[in-house]
């Protein structure tokens, strides 16, 4: 499974409850429409001290759908508001290989 892997945090003067109330209110429904979406986690930071207060998980169907995900104007937007609306963003595109848990197991 390939997805779309990001870690944000908040710009300053944002409070954590702020950026909770901004990432599930408007940042959520702008990732919603992206085209080939499969699955979509947020992980939320249960200390506003860490150094990302959380991190996106996208799941696509195909490497090719994650990656083209950002040259469609839904992508773009978010990608673009994203820049605006927080102080720093890692986001990259990774294969998934599960340890422990549902789905197929990788083993190396």
């Amino acid at each position: 499974m390939f997805k779309v892997v990001g870690a944000i945090k908040r710009r300053e003067g944002m409070s954590f409850d702020e950026f909770k109330t901004w990432w599930f209110d408007v940042h959520v429904p702008r990732v919603k429409k992206w085209p080939g979406l499969t699955r979509y986690h947020i992980n939320i930071a249960v200390s506003e001290d860490e150094e990302f207060d959380g991190v996106a998980e996208i799941w696509f169907s195909s490497e090719e759908a994650a990656r083209n995900v950002f040259s469609t104007p839904e992508g773009r937007a978010a990608r673009d508001a994203l820049a605006d609306d927080v102080a720093r963003a890692v986001v990259f595109v990774a294969e998934e290989h599960v340890i422990v848990g549902d789905g197929p197991l990788t083993s190396r």
